[in-house]
């Protein structure tokens, strides 16, 4: 697990869940953690590159933010509940970006992807010798 249950208290610098036991904390952080390295699964990053990064860690908490809110009850009315969920709702997009390849995790460049399938290269002239004028391309 690369997010700790003392890392996520010091996120959660309003204390807003000190009520909950780590235990409540660590499963929580085990699922958002799941649920980014779902994404994440073919982008090929290294495990010690993901540890580390702090904002891959930052969403993390924030997915798990969430989580930890619906286990005392969510009011989406709230505006604390709903910058909550909000915050989540970005830390996800930004995941979903990551594992699309639109964004690259800080520090690092986009990881080697490796793909499948044949390419064709077509030279100047066809097997029957024509050109690509001769074909009317």
């Amino acid at each position: 697990m690369n997010t700790t249950v003392d890392g996520f208290r010091s996120f959660d610098a309003l204390g807003t869940f000190t009520d909950l036991s780590d235990v409540q904390v660590a499963s929580e952080l085990q699922a958002a953690e799941d649920l980014c390295s779902g994404l994440l699964g073919g982008r090929g990053y290294p495990v010690e590159v993901i540890a580390t990064n702090q904002a891959y860690v930052r969403a993390v908490y924030k997915i798990a933010r969430v989580d930890l809110l619906g286990i005392r009850g969510v009011n989406p009315t709230d505006p604390a509940h709903a910058m909550i969920i909000h915050e989540r709702d970005r830390a996800v997009e930004w995941i979903e970006k990551v594992a699309k390849g639109d964004a690259n995790l800080a520090g690092t460049g986009a990881p080697t992807r490796t793909t499948t399938g044949t390419a064709a290269a077509f030279g100047p002239t066809d097997e029957y010798g024509n050109t690509p004028e001769d074909r009317g391309w």
